[in-house]
């Protein structure tokens, strides 16, 4: 009988040892596909919020530094001028040939200072050591009307180098011995809090003065406040090492804080570089958990936009869901198929994972299997649902960084590569391309007369216009009023035609019974090797074109250029 017992005892079948071995194979697999997916999904969703946020702060600050470099460039072109104008430093010491001198460019510095939009106040000082005199000089101030107005000079030689908000200014670019952009300080003259760029004017080594330029911080502010900064994140500016966070909404108040009270959590180390470029920073302030990136202005201080850690990254816990309820129903369906189809699922199984590796490697082309009416087809569907969401995720991120929302034409972002690509080109030599820089005319005049809303309309009818007149070109809107049409190809071919039936078309075009108008300036400049060193120079020529146009215009109509 114990011989029978032994004989009738039956271990598990090969077959159903080979099943389980399937099965744990195949739970193996889905755990294992589905945390690379996560892993590498959740890399691809990081970095893309990274670039996001690095390509705004990087756009944002390119408008400013636009108004920056305006007030260098102002600055600078005095200085080169007394530089090279003067013979000796102590000739300023001559009444007479001082006065006379300073009549030369006085007027053309004010009228630069004064279309540069910001601008409150812009001096040249002599030395007080030559001269002979702390009055020495000229200034003027922004009045009540917005116009810069000649006032009284204060004697430099009546105040230290410790009272910024009357000399500071000089005193501190004099002893730095280089061009200067002040910390923002309280200027009393204006009664204003100020930001400076100052450039000590030096004739073989001897100071003759200093040139300078001034723009209302409070101004710039509240153009930082403007900036959107995805759902609830906001833009402001801090010191360049960090001391001071200027907060548009609280920078006047105690509330203002330095870097020391950030506990920085994540990439520390980038917080002392030029920009986060590739990064962001993660900290937490007051007691929240949130990322920023920032970008360091001409000026040498920091644009920063930051937001929500949760609320940034609010689509990789949705991930998070998605994968577990996503493996929890493959995986059930995989090991109730397995245990019956074995051998048929082995092959679409491995298929699947190295559609998902390609997936994990950043690939979202990829062929799946076809799909079944089983659980290797939900399996496969689940996939392709969530590439076509990360696809259509990715396309909407690029829509956002390199589409103007509003016009729907692609924005200066997308221009500037463009730009840079053009320049590639140059320098291989082989490159045929026209700049036709557009500005619509009278938006102020829209603005105050029928709203905004109107303003918005005339905008969007000006880049249909202009899509309309160049219709194989690419449209850029890359200012507030201001766009340009890149003519290459076929249409660079013909442009003198385009434009010549472009500019027979009415200058303006009644819009709505409420009779808004629509008036575009233009310019155009193609690229001449034999002149042009770059995109940039075809493209200041188009932009001076374009300016010439809209200041007759606005003569033939008698409004300012606004």
């Amino acid at each position: 009988m114990g011989i029978l017992r032994k004989n009738n005892r039956r271990g598990v079948s090969i077959k159903y040892k080979f099943i389980l071995f399937i099965l744990i194979v195949v739970l193996i697999i889905v755990c294992s596909v589905g945390s690379v997916c996560y892993s590498m999904l959740s890399s691809v969703l990081v970095n893309d919020i990274t670039n996001e946020m690095n390509l705004i702060v990087g756009k944002d600050a390119s408008l400013i530094n636009e108004k920056l470099y305006r007030m260098k460039d102002a600055a600078d072109s005095v200085n080169t001028y007394v530089i090279n104008s003067i013979e000796s430093a102590y000739d300023l010491a001559d009444p007479t040939y001082r006065q006379q001198f300073q009549q030369q460019f006085e007027s053309v510095f004010v009228s630069t200072s004064q279309n540069t939009q910001g601008i409150i106040a812009c001096y040249v000082r002599f030395n007080p050591d030559i001269v002979g005199d702390g009055r020495q000089g000229f200034t003027y101030r922004e009045d009540e009307k917005g116009r810069l107005t000649l006032t009284e000079n204060q004697d430099l030689e009546e105040h230290g180098s410790e009272d910024s908000g009357y000399a500071g200014w000089y005193y501190d670019t004099v002893s730095n011995h280089r061009p200067t952009w002040t910390a923002p300080y309280y200027d009393s003259a204006n009664d204003e809090l100020t930001i400076s760029y100052v450039v000590p004017i030096y004739k073989d080594n001897v100071l003759a003065g200093v040139v300078g330029i001034s723009m209302d911080f409070n101004d710039l502010m509240s153009y930082v406040s403007t900036f959107t900064v995805l759902e609830n994140g906001y833009a402001y500016l801090k010191s360049g090492d960090g001391s001071i966070h200027y907060h548009p909404d609280y920078y006047r108040d105690t509330g203002a804080h330095g870097d020391e009270v950030d506990m920085i959590t994540e990439n520390a180390d980038k917080m002392n570089g030029e920009s986060t470029s590739g990064y962001m920073i993660r900290y937490q302030y007051q007691g929240n958990d949130r990322v920023m990136t920032f970008k360091t202005l001409a000026n040498g201080m920091k644009l920063v936009i930051c937001d929500s850690y949760t609320e940034v990254f609010s689509g990789r816990k949705q991930l998070i869901d998605w994968i577990v309820i996503f493996a929890f129903i493959i995986g059930t369906g995989v090991v109730i198929a397995g245990s019956i189809f074995a051998n048929e699922i082995t092959k679409p199984i491995m298929a699947l994972r190295n559609a998902s590796n390609r997936i994990a490697g950043g690939s979202f082309d990829v062929k799946l299997p076809p799909v079944t009416n089983d659980e290797i087809g939900e399996l496969t569907g689940s996939f392709q649902t969530v590439i076509d969401h990360l696809r259509a995720y990715t396309g909407e991120m690029e829509s956002l960084a390199y589409v103007d929302q509003m016009t729907r034409v692609k924005n200066k972002a997308a221009f500037c590569n463009l730009k840079m690509d053009i320049d590639e080109m140059i320098k291989d030599g082989a490159v045929r391309f026209a700049f036709v820089m557009c500005d619509l005319n009278y938006l102020k005049v829209i603005n105050d007369t029928y709203g905004h809303q109107a303003g918005d309309e005339a905008l969007i009818t000006t880049a249909e216009i202009l899509c309309k007149a160049f219709p194989r070109s690419s449209v850029y809107r890359i200012g507030g009023d201001e766009f340009i049409v890149v003519l290459m190809g076929n249409e660079y071919d013909i442009r003198e035609e385009l434009i010549a039936d472009f500019n027979e078309e009415p200058s303006i075009l009644e819009r709505s019974e409420e009779h808004r108008h629509v008036s575009i300036a233009y310019g155009e400049a193609a690229y001449d090797p034999s002149t042009d060193i770059n995109s940039q120079s075809v493209y200041g020529r188009a932009d001076d074109s374009m300016y010439a146009m809209k200041k007759l215009m606005h003569e033939e109509s008698g409004t300012d250029l606004r």
